[in-house]
């Protein structure tokens, strides 16, 4: 939550604690809004100064003077602001008053244009367009592939965000217990994700942070346990211990529960996400990843094929989710250095 009277916080332990470092990002300052958990979540992974102000409140003078301070002693050339807001604009604007051509500002957005019906989206997006035309923006990005094509005045390579820097707690690990962590929403898709997990029979836990309402009427429902609301790093833990998370969304760009996952070595069920070509032909990719979020059958049958992995090649899954981070990791930081090159 954001307290400070001056409508700023300036590398929360939160926001900088699980970040990776990469010599010719790390003094590139991300500005971000502390009410957008998912967004917040993906920035904290990326190496770079980390700023958290609100669309809620304005950032006062005091806070505009003591960010200036803050670039000047670092010597900050680049910002990105992820995600964006009217107190963004106004940032952005009294920082190209200040510092001119000295720093380079950068707008991502982290949305689909499935999520357009929300008119703030579309309000920002055409804000973030009159400020690339201005001047005041040096280029817009996204986390959502192709999003080049819904706009072609973004930036054409997909920006690819980063798991978080964990060394993960060795725990015992039920090998047929599943979290689903999701939302009870139609975006979220938590009904399609319990059925899996219910026809599976892999599984014999299954545990969920929001009840799907009324699926008892529809299947036996003694596999599911709710568990009460955690924090971040209790939420890890659950996945640490599980043998795998669903999250088939119908909607997403590059979902932050898939990445947290594997940060403690789970897999993560999820629906064709079509990142990159690389990340698309990976084996754990293949393993994981289904055609269709709301085809039932296709993700009950992975959950399955993972779960048994767990029993005939836990090293081997292991190496391989490794072998993926390791990947993303060098994708991601390349897709930023051509960014802001």
């Amino acid at each position: 939550m954001l307290i400070s009277e001056q409508g700023i916080l300036f590398n929360t332990a939160s926001d900088i604690e699980r970040a990776h470092q990469h010599q010719d990002l790390n003094n590139v300052m991300h500005i971000f809004d502390v009410f957008w958990h998912g967004i917040r979540s993906a920035t904290a992974c990326l190496p770079g100064h980390k700023i958290a102000i609100s669309h809620k409140q304005a950032v006062s003078g005091d806070g505009i003077h003591h960010l200036y301070a803050y670039l000047h002693k670092h010597q900050v050339q680049h910002i990105c602001y992820q995600g964006f807001s009217e107190n963004a604009l106004k940032l952005a604007e009294l920082l190209q008053q200040e510092f001119g051509s000295k720093i380079q500002q950068y707008v991502i957005t982290h949305v689909s244009s499935a999520q357009f019906e929300n008119q703030f989206e579309m309000l920002m997006l055409n804000k973030m367009l009159a400020g690339l035309k201005s001047g005041l923006f040096k280029r817009l990005g996204s986390v959502k592939p192709r999003f080049s094509s819904t706009i072609p005045e973004f930036f054409p390579q997909t920006l690819i965000n980063l798991a978080p820097k964990i060394i993960p707690n060795i725990s015992l690990r039920e090998l047929n217990r599943v979290l689903i962590p999701v939302e009870n929403n139609w975006r979220k898709n938590l009904y399609t994700n319990v059925l899996a997990a219910v026809y599976s029979d892999a599984v014999q836990t299954i545990n969920v942070v929001n009840w799907p309402n009324g699926i008892e009427d529809l299947v036996p429902s003694d596999k599911l346990e709710w568990i009460a609301f955690m924090r971040p790093s209790q939420m890890l833990s659950q996945a640490a211990s599980s043998a795998a998370i669903m999250h088939a969304s119908l909607i997403e760009c590059q979902p932050m529960t898939q990445l947290e996952a594997l940060a403690v070595g789970t897999p993560c069920i999820n629906a064709k996400l079509g990142i990159h070509a690389e990340i698309e032909q990976h084996p754990l990719t293949k393993l994981c990843e289904v055609e269709f979020a709301d085809d039932v059958g296709a993700l009950s049958q992975t959950l399955t094929t993972v779960c048994q992995q767990w029993h005939t090649d836990p090293v081997g899954l292991q190496a391989m989710i490794k072998d993926h981070l390791t990947l993303r990791q060098s994708l991601s930081m390349q897709s930023y250095l051509d960014f802001i090159s």
